[in-house]
């Protein structure tokens, strides 16, 4: 076969090949209005894109708050339905401070804590809980309602004469605890359920409002117990 010889003066190898360069690239699509995007153009979409994505979030947030507090909504009523229902239980045997005599007003009541306090030699991280005593024969409709006494639980063994004290003896009592206002209804319906289960109630009922943290920080939802001793 006949070997032809490569001419190295040809055109082809003449012509200098040129450098990239960006006005050599491919030519963009028109858009429709016959105008090539421009930097501001894809800056702009941007801007568009990010506020419907705000839009978005912001949404979003709105049903997940909504959502939040139908949760805590529901929460709290399945927690007030179970701490209203009556219940009997076993206590163990506690030490009050009582005092006789009838209570109308806070002012009775916060001079009558005063002075039982001060009386029994009592430091306030010696004075509990304090509480509110009712007779089963004072059940009437009365607003304020009437109170025969006043007791404070004592949560250390102080030196106190023994009429001063009285001894809430251990046993079984029917509790009824409330995040709700104690009315009149809430003795009747603790007294219906202890009928009901075959119990006879015993003594005064004892009332008190149980401030505790961990049961609540909201002032609005500090919970309340009525208390009577029962026996079969």
């Amino acid at each position: 076969m006949e070997k032809r010889s490569i001419d190295h003066n040809s055109e082809f190898y003449n012509n200098p090949i040129k450098p990239f360069s960006s006005n050599e690239e491919e030519p963009e699509t028109m858009p429709a209005s016959g105008r090539k995007h421009t930097l501001e153009d894809y800056i702009n979409g941007l801007k568009r894109q990010e506020q419907v994505n705000c839009d978005k979030i912001n949404e979003l947030s709105r049903r997940n708050e909504q959502l939040h507090r139908k949760i805590q909504s529901l929460k709290q009523a399945a927690r007030t339905n179970y701490i209203n229902q009556p219940r009997i239980q076993y206590f163990s045997e506690t030490k009050l401070i009582e005092n006789e005599g009838k209570i109308k007003t806070s002012d009775d009541m916060n001079a009558i804590i005063q002075n039982r306090i001060y009386e029994a030699g009592l430091s306030p991280s010696m004075a509990g809980s304090i509480g509110l005593i009712r007779s089963l024969e004072n059940l009437g409709v009365e607003d304020p309602p009437e109170y025969e006494g006043i007791y404070t639980i004592i949560a250390e063994e102080p030196q106190i004469t023994a009429d001063r004290t009285m001894l809430l003896k251990e046993g079984m009592y029917a509790a009824l605890y409330t995040r709700n206002s104690i009315k009149t209804s809430l003795y009747e319906e603790l007294l219906e359920y202890v009928k009901t289960r075959g119990y006879h109630p015993e003594g005064p009922f004892l009332i008190r409002q149980i401030v505790d943290a961990f049961i609540t920080s909201n002032e609005d939802e500090l919970m309340s117990e009525v208390r009577i001793r029962v026996r079969k």
